[in-house]
C-alpha cells in the first residue's frame, strides 16, 4: 500500500511539475515531512527500477542524471551514471548535486534516508 501511495505521488509531482510553473510546490516525504520544492528538479537521481522506468515515460530524460546499478530498462538508462543502491552511495549522490534524489521508502534504512 506505500509503495502504491509513494508511486501514486510521484506520478502527481512529475505530471504536475510539468503543466505547472508555480514558484514553489510540496509533497510528503516517507518521514512525513513536509518538502517544498522551490523549482522544477533539473538534476534527478533514481534509486528504483521501477520509479526510473516512470520517470523515464513522464519527464524530460535529460533532468535524470543518475540511476540505481539495478537499473536497466527502458534502454536509455544505458548512458546514464551508475549510483549503487545498496548498500547506498552517499558520497556518490552528494557529489552529483541533485535536485531530487528518487527511492522507495522502505528500500532504504531510515538512518541511512536521514544522512
Amino acid at each position: 500500500m506505500k509503495q502504491t501511495i509513494l508511486l501514486y505521488l510521484s506520478i502527481l509531482l512529475f505530471s504536475h511539475c510539468a503543466k505547472n510553473h508555480r514558484q514553489e510546490e510540496y509533497v510528503l516525504d516517507a518521514f512525513s515531512d513536509t518538502i517544498y520544492v522551490e523549482k522544477d528538479p533539473k538534476r534527478i537521481v533514481s534509486l528504483t527500477p521501477s520509479i526510473t522506468e516512470l520517470l523515464f515515460a513522464f519527464t524530460d530524460t535529460s533532468k535524470i542524471i543518475a540511476v540505481s546499478n539495478n537499473c536497466n530498462a527502458p534502454i536509455y538508462v544505458e548512458g546514464k551514471k551508475r549510483i549503487s543502491s545498496y548498500p547506498v552511495d552517499i558520497e556518490g549522490i552528494v557529489a552529483l548535486q541533485p535536485d531530487l534524489v528518487v527511492v522507495k521508502s522502505d528500500m532504504i534504512e531510515p538512518a541511512t534516508l536521514q544522512k
